[in-house]
């Protein structure tokens, strides 16, 4: 995506999830996922370094666990400040699987790093412009809270060229899994109604990669949600999505394009080989052999 002069552009990806999957010393030599997400946020950074890049927001679920290991923390956060030591701003939002609160947060203090542990609003300067960054941790029942926390985030009422709120919640009309599961009206859903008329905001916990412009009814939402998706496919059901992160560009305090730049996914590729090669080696059971089968309820039943 070619860059434009007087353009803010935005790298925005989430759920990395560095951890998961991920022992210091593992038994068994195999290929992990956790080496499969840490090598796709380090692609992303990479990207974030190439030149063009204003302002980095990660959408939240930097780390699979809030009691990671120590090893895991200095090595995700390093990857934040490689961005930040650069002179790019960088905004985090605690997710679920961190249940609010990044882990050994000391190691995340930066001038140029922004975690929303609370309700805030971050002040930074892009290409001449103030950009407003509000956010709020991970919050269960979101869907009763959502305006009082937005609220609490003193967003809306902020003096600035540009205002996006990062957040790590599911909002109405968000796909996921292989049946097009659509999140409606649960207690952790945030209604469209509630979207605030900003420049964007820019969701992680939903690991499909899309981008939400009306509400169940049909009706424009005040403004488009933007999933950026995982960098890596952490489960069966993502198994056929693509992966990857988002470039957005905002001019006069509005988005005017977005792309989405896919990584390589690797894990379930290399599971579904060992899978058709086992296949391929056991022996199919002889004539007349007796074989059994689990039947519903955990009965076993013989053939």
């Amino acid at each position: 995506m070619a860059y434009r002069a007087g353009v803010t552009r935005v790298l925005f990806f989430s759920d990395t999830h560095l951890g998961l999957d991920w022992p210091a010393r593992p038994r068994v030599d195999r290929p992990r996922r956790g080496d499969a997400l840490y090598a796709n946020a380090e692609r992303v950074v990479t990207r974030a370094l190439a030149g063009d890049i204003d302002l980095v927001i990660h959408g939240g679920d930097l780390f699979h666990r809030p009691d990671v290991p120590l090893w895991v923390a200095e090595r995700g956060y390093s990857l934040v400040r490689r961005v930040a030591d650069r002179g790019v701003p960088v905004a985090v939002v605690p997710g679920n699987h961190e249940r609010g609160a990044l882990p050994f947060p000391l190691l995340a203090r930066h001038p140029a790093i922004h975690v929303f542990d609370r309700p805030r609003t971050a002040l930074v300067h892009a290409r001449g412009q103030r950009v407003a960054l509000g956010g709020f941790p991970y919050l269960r029942r979101v869907r009763a809270a959502f305006r009082a926390q937005l609220a609490a985030t003193a967003l809306e009422t902020a003096e600035a060229d540009l205002k996006l709120l990062c957040a790590h919640h599911c909002f109405e009309g968000a796909r996921v899994g292989a049946l097009d599961w659509v999140f409606r009206d649960a207690d952790d859903v945030v209604r469209g109604a509630d979207v605030p008329a900003i420049a964007a905001v820019l969701s992680g916990h939903v690991h499909r990669h899309q981008v939400l412009t009306r509400d169940l009814r049909g009706a424009p939402l005040a403004a488009p949600v933007l999933f950026a998706g995982s960098v890596e496919r952490t489960s069966v059901a993502e198994r056929g999505e693509a992966k990857g992160y988002l470039v957005l560009d905002f001019d006069a305090g509005r988005l005017t394009r977005w792309q989405f730049e896919e990584l390589p996914t690797v894990f379930f590729e290399w599971r579904r080989r060992v899978l058709d090669q086992r296949c391929a080696t056991r022996s199919p059971p002889s004539a007349g052999a007796r074989t059994t089968s689990r039947a519903p309820g955990g009965f076993t039943r013989s053939a």
